[in-house]
């Protein structure tokens, strides 16, 4: 399996930027792709920061994207689009971990707002759309239907996936202390969510489903990329 890390120079983005990445994985080909460190929002003046992510998958193809975690600065100002499009009997497994603020800095995420859309489509069919906008205005972030007062979020997705995968995931895979997780299963897409206030143990915690899941759904045992240890 080919290991791809993806740079960005600079190493934070401001408002005003806008990053766009494209990835095409061609038949029966298969990638991993990770990020060397964790993605940084700093505050903005007022302009949107503006991150746009298409990855094409064909048929028989495999994707990976497991980028390490986003850090959401007080007062930044972000929207980013997440779009996987699949082809026929194509494989994917992505991950995505939000932080806002910096909790060990003392420092919350009291101004500025984040809008996250995520879709995963199958030959052209939708079969998951999310769009969420993160904001201390609109009550989600203490909300028990939203962050239910945690300031970090994430969320591992998988495809194709049925129960056969997600009653076995549900009983070896636990929350660890301080974590809230649960998973489902929407129209072929396997979801599992989780919340926290430590970067750390939600990483760790991720990629503990990712290493249960790969060898079950992509034959293949879980190799962790150099990177992560670095």
């Amino acid at each position: 399996m080919c290991h791809v890390y993806v740079l960005h120079p600079p190493g934070g983005v401001v408002g005003g930027d806008v990053l766009e990445i494209s990835v095409h994985v061609g038949p029966e080909a298969k990638v991993l792709l990770t990020t060397p460190a964790a993605g940084k929002f700093y505050r903005s003046a007022g302009q949107r920061a503006r991150v746009s992510q298409h990855f094409t998958v064909e048929g028989t193809g495999v994707l990976e994207w497991l980028p390490q975690e986003n850090i959401f600065h007080n007062a930044a100002r972000v929207e980013t689009s997440s779009k996987f499009s699949l082809m026929r009997n194509a494989a994917l497994i992505s991950i995505d971990i939000s932080c806002f603020g910096l909790p060990a800095g003392c420092e919350d995420f009291v101004s500025g707002s984040c809008r996250q859309r995520i879709e995963i489509e199958h030959d052209g069919r939708p079969i998951y759309v999310e769009t969420t906008r993160y904001s201390p205005d609109n009550g989600l972030f203490e909300a028990p239907w939203g962050m239910g007062g945690y300031c970090i979020g994430g969320q591992l997705l998988a495809f194709p996936a049925d129960e056969s995968r997600l009653t076995p995931l549900r009983e070896q895979c636990g929350s660890p202390d301080g974590v809230l997780s649960a998973a489902t299963l929407l129209d072929g897409v396997l979801s599992v969510r989780c919340l926290g206030n430590d970067a750390e143990t939600i990483r760790m915690y991720l990629q503990s489903v990712w290493k249960w899941l790969r060898p079950r759904m992509l034959m293949r045992p879980a190799v962790a990329p150099r990177i992560w240890a670095t």
